[in-house]
Formats: structure tokens, sequence, C-alpha cells
């Protein structure tokens, strides 16, 4: 087929040459797939119930769209998927109810969804006995995780400051190693460690964490007496997202 070496040379180099290019713009591609979420600005949800967190979470992501609900029964409220029905039962009968309901879905457009693991259990279809649970703090951010995740949501994330010595639902969280994983095509983040530490009154951020996992010096020392620790809304963000650096301040 090739006359002399010379020629399948040149011949094996334009081929590498092709493959070569066509690698780097699949890569190139990829990359700016990966990246896109990083730099445009996010519609994010955020279910949390500490007005010390939802703070923290108003300034740590306000490069972004974010809102911010209190309780399980608000955060369900805006990922429930919506059907029109008047525009349902106009559809053939030849149509099948799960063709029909596809159809007439509206689901919400969260980029990101946040959760707080332990949130204040709602009355919600609840009556006679259940009514006792009434506000208790239950782990039920799990659930509106995969409410989330059922919506269509590609990134979600549910955050714990409880101490996993100190709760099962917390301490449970450890089986998943701190890391992003994915569930279909979502990504998921399940956390319990990680704090930044800030102003108790203006939420400025004091000191960021290092890494992971930073044990701070005690809140008695004098550079610490107007601090309180938060969750690290930020960290989260980019963990789930799968940018996350670690930084200090």
């Amino acid at each position: 087929m090739f006359q002399n070496g010379t020629m399948f040379s040149e011949s094996l180099g334009r081929i590498l040459e092709v493959l070569t290019e066509g690698c780097l713009n699949w890569i190139i591609e990829r990359n700016i797939m990966n990246t896109s979420d990083i730099t445009k600005k996010l519609n994010i949800l955020v279910v949390e119930d500490t007005f010390n967190h939802q703070q923290a979470a108003r300034l740590q992501l306000a490069d972004h769209n974010v809102t911010i609900v209190g309780g399980y029964k608000e955060g369900n409220d805006l990922l429930e998927i919506r059907v029109d029905y008047d525009k349902y039962y106009t559809l053939p009968e030849d149509v099948s109810m799960e063709e029909k309901e596809r159809i007439c879905a509206t689901r919400p457009n969260w980029d990101v969804v946040l959760l707080d693991l332990m949130l204040p259990a709602s009355m919600c279809g609840v009556s006679g006995d259940g009514e006792k649970f009434e506000g208790q703090e239950m782990p039920i951010g799990t659930i509106l995780a995969f409410l989330a995740i059922k919506s269509g949501c590609k990134n979600v994330a549910v955050v714990t400051d409880v101490n996993h010595h100190k709760h099962p639902a917390s301490a449970a969280f450890d089986s998943f190693g701190g890391g992003r994983f994915q569930v279909g095509d979502a990504n998921i983040f399940l956390t319990n460690y990680g704090t930044v530490l800030v102003d108790a009154e203006t939420f400025e951020l004091i000191k960021y964490t290092e890494g992971w996992n930073t044990k701070y010096p005690s809140l008695g020392n004098e550079l610490y007496q107007n601090a309180i620790y938060v969750k690290p809304w930020k960290n989260v963000l980019e963990k789930v997202l799968g940018t996350y650096v670690a930084r200090r301040a």
C-alpha cells in the first residue's frame, strides 16, 4: 500500500495530527461544559431554618440568584413538579397517563438545591397522633433531596452542622466519605463537617476552612469574641459542582 517508509511516516503523521486535533477539541468542549456552571449566575434554592445559616447563605452566595426558605413545606412546594390538568384532560384518550403528565408537567428551574439535613417537621398530610411531631427537628432534608432529583435538578447537596457523634442521621453521612457522587445524571453531595467563621453582627468572613476539616482556635480567644460558626455554603456549592479548591483566610 505504501511505496516507501517516507510515505508511510507522512501518512501516519497526518493521521495522528487529525486524531490529536479531534481529541483536543473534544477535551476543550468537555471542559467548557464542565466549567459553564462556575461562571454563570445560578438559580439556587436553599432550605434552612436557622437564621444565622440563612444570613450566611445570602452573603456567601450573593453572586447568584438565591431563594431561601425555612421549612420542609416551603421547600416541598418549590420542588414539586406541577401538572396542568386543564391541558391534561384535553389530550386524546389513547395517550397514556404517564405521557400526559410528561407533556403537561412544569418542572422547577433550580440549577442547585442546598438543603439543611435537620428541619422542623411539617404537618402537611399529618393528622391525629402524627401532630405530636409538629415542629420537631427531623432528618427530612434528605427527603427533599430525593424530590429535587425527581424534579430534574442536577446539583443537590445536604449539609448539617450536627456533630456526627451526637446524632445518628449525621453519622450516617460518614458512609459517603465526604465526596460528590452521582445518582443518574445528578451530582449529590452530603456533608456533616466544615464551617466558616464570621462576624456575628455583619456576617463578614473572618476565616475559611483550611481544606475541609479545620479546627479553629477557641472562641475564647480575643480575636474571635464576636465570631460565630456558620455553614460553608460557598464551599458546599463548589463541592457539588466539582470546583472546590481549598483556601485560607
